[in-house]
């Protein structure tokens, strides 16, 4: 066994053992309300009280002791960020999206063993769940599409991708475009990030590229005509299609959320959007 993995489980043991010796202490820990509304309404305050008892510490484990550190996390992610540290005694306003587990975690160097946990449910009774099907995305970004690049444009449109996966939504497109020399094959590659603002959806662009396939003999002979090219080419799909995509991509997910609720939770899953709409908490922002 590496040095490293015989020092984790050290830490780990060492936790547990000041835990169950009563050295560490989970006096307290709750949230009021424990019942929320969605959609960033009343938040819930998360309070809690932990206990320490140096007396009962072995003399052994006193240095381990003295370098414990608290934490707050919900689910895995830590609620002030990666390895924050908390005081013993302390509140903290949370506004959670969903019904979420907070836990109170005791770390020792980079081991970190539960103290306690407190559910937040947040009442989501009168919200109406929504699924967008990767497929109903995919269509209407293949007419837009088609009616942008139709007969009379210098792009001819071929295959289009479009994935959906945890958190990322990723299209792929194809083009030829043709130039008295030769044909040039073109590769537009997005990935869309899904926000919520103002009780609406919100798309972004995370990251989009353009790979330009010419053949040999136009990139060896004619350079000067290929640069023309990307230039042309990065101008029309970057600087016109790319907002196009986006307000397209925007306004279809919109389209699913009825205006008298508001949009508290976007998701992409395999092969779907997951959203969440709920009775307002304030009135929803115009356009």
């Amino acid at each position: 066994m590496a040095e490293s993995d015989q020092s984790i489980l050290q830490d780990i043991a060492t936790l547990e053992q000041l835990i169950d010796a009563g050295v560490i202490t989970l006096d307290s820990f709750g949230a009021n309300p424990e019942r929320v509304p969605p959609c960033g309404g009343r938040g819930t305050t998360l309070s809690w009280v932990i206990g320490v008892h140096p007396s009962l510490a072995p003399a052994a484990l006193q240095n381990s002791f003295q370098a414990v550190q608290f934490e707050l996390d919900q689910g895995v992610i830590p609620i002030d960020g990666i390895g924050a540290s908390l005081p013993r005694i302390g509140a903290k306003v949370v506004q959670p999206i969903t019904t979420s587990d907070f836990v109170l975690l005791a770390r020792l160097r980079q081991v970190k063993v539960p103290l306690g946990s407190v559910r937040v449910t947040v009442d989501a009774s009168r919200c109406r769940p929504i699924c967008i099907p990767e497929e109903v995305l995919k269509g209407t970004i293949e007419l837009l599409l088609s009616r942008k690049f139709g007969a009379n444009s210098d792009f001819k449109l071929g295959r289009v991708t479009l994935q959906i996966t945890t958190g990322d939504v990723a299209l792929s497109i194809s083009f030829t475009y043709g130039t008295p020399i030769g044909d040039v094959q073109i590769q537009l590659n997005a990935h869309f990030l899904l926000l919520v603002q103002d009780c609406r959806a919100r798309v972004i662009d995370s990251n989009v590229s353009i790979d330009l396939l010419p053949p040999a003999f136009l990139e060896l002979l004619f350079p000067v005509v290929l640069n023309i090219v990307e230039a042309f080419v990065g101008a029309e799909l970057l600087g016109t299609l790319r907002p196009e995509l986006i307000q397209q991509f925007q306004s279809l997910i919109n389209q699913f959320i009825p205006q008298n609720l508001c949009l508290c939770h976007l998701e992409a899953v395999p092969h779907e959007i997951n959203a969440l709409a709920c009775p307002p908490q304030r009135p929803i922002p115009t356009a």
